[in-house]
């Protein structure tokens, strides 16, 4: 489907030329099989006119070197930005058989592994190279522009699919972490990779200028403060706070208690044990007669008043408010 940004960006290039897509079977679709399979042996771009192309787009010179020289390396500037399209992505080409075979025959290193038994030399494409469980082994050297091969041309995937893709026909030492560090300093993944955890700016907040217009109502706790002498106090509290002249009010809630009685009937006779548990009234009846008593009876009527979305903030609370005319504001979270 749509729902990846890599599908998207396929559909995008693909869009350009207007095509008619027609939906053929893996199975059928043999020409698809026999391109990928194609030889291809890049040549050198140092060699060609494409190079000296590249290297002029990327550094122009107004001037020749032999003369104005000061004056040459005051013009020099990057030409990719006068030609827009050019890319550094330009220059990633892929890895072919005997240049991996060459790179092995310059490592040292590999002169060991042709006797160590879990590594074999196997022919591939006409070319003896260095493999474990029939996997190619890539040279230092390569292992970076391999993942840069695969990374572009696979449309930036992550980095577990990508590592199931190298692993699935390559191997070396610490793929995981050449493939983590790669994908981590791609430009292109950072900017357009789709975040689970949303990251925004606040919308503007609107400050609260004249004193008494607003009221923040919120509860606090419970708390426990513990004394020298091993006794504690359980407490929850109500705030009540006007935001223009930070004026506030803290309310102890009360503590009530319950009797549950507990009969035991092992032996025959029927013994009553009463436990007590308390809790801390918070409900929205004692919510709306403690901002009554405390802040509407003692100071002026405000406008708005802004709340949180608990549960005490309901039903006689809201009745409380819409009886003094106050607009209700809760917040969203």
């Amino acid at each position: 489907g749509l729902t990846s940004d890599r599908v998207y960006r396929w559909r995008l290039i693909l869009e350009e030329y207007g095509p008619e897509i027609v939906y053929i079977k893996g199975i059928d679709n043999t020409v698809a099989d026999a391109i990928s399979r194609l030889d291809f042996t890049p040549v050198s771009q140092k060699q060609t006119e494409k190079q000296n192309w590249m290297t002029f787009s990327k550094c122009w010179c107004a001037l020749e070197q032999d003369t104005h020289t000061d004056s040459t390396k005051q013009h020099m500037f990057s030409m990719n930005h006068v030609f827009a399209n050019h890319s550094e992505d330009d220059d990633i080409f892929p890895i072919t058989v005997h240049e991996i075979a060459e790179e092995q025959h310059k490592d040292k290193s590999f002169d060991a592994l042709k006797t160590d038994e879990k590594y074999e030399v196997l022919l591939i494409e006409n070319t003896k190279v260095i493999c474990k469980d029939g996997k190619l082994v890539i040279p230092k050297s390569l292992q970076k522009q391999v993942v840069q091969w695969y990374h572009h041309y696979l449309q930036h995937p992550g980095h577990t699919r990508l590592e199931e893709t190298l692993r699935a026909a390559m191997y070396w030492k610490s793929m995981r972490t050449t493939i983590r560090s790669h994908v981590k300093k791609c430009r292109s993944c950072q900017i357009n990779k789709r975040r689970k955890l949303k990251y925004g700016k606040l919308p503007p907040k609107l400050v609260v200028m004249t004193p008494w217009e607003a009221l923040c109502v919120d509860l606090i706790g419970p708390y426990t403060l513990k004394g020298k002498d091993g006794t504690q106090i359980d407490f929850m509290c109500l705030t009540m706070i006007d935001p223009a002249s930070s004026w506030f009010e803290i309310v102890e809630l009360p503590v009530m208690e319950t009797i549950t009685p507990i009969v035991d009937n092992k032996r025959g006779t029927k013994t009553h044990k009463i436990t007590k548990e308390s809790y801390f009234d918070k409900t929205s009846t004692m919510i709306s007669h403690l901002v009554n008593k405390t802040w509407f009876s003692r100071y002026p009527r405000c406008r708005n008043i802004i709340y949180d979305n608990g549960s005490e903030f309901k039903l006689h609370f809201e009745a409380l408010c819409d009886s003094y005319g106050v607009k209700r504001k809760p917040t969203s979270v």
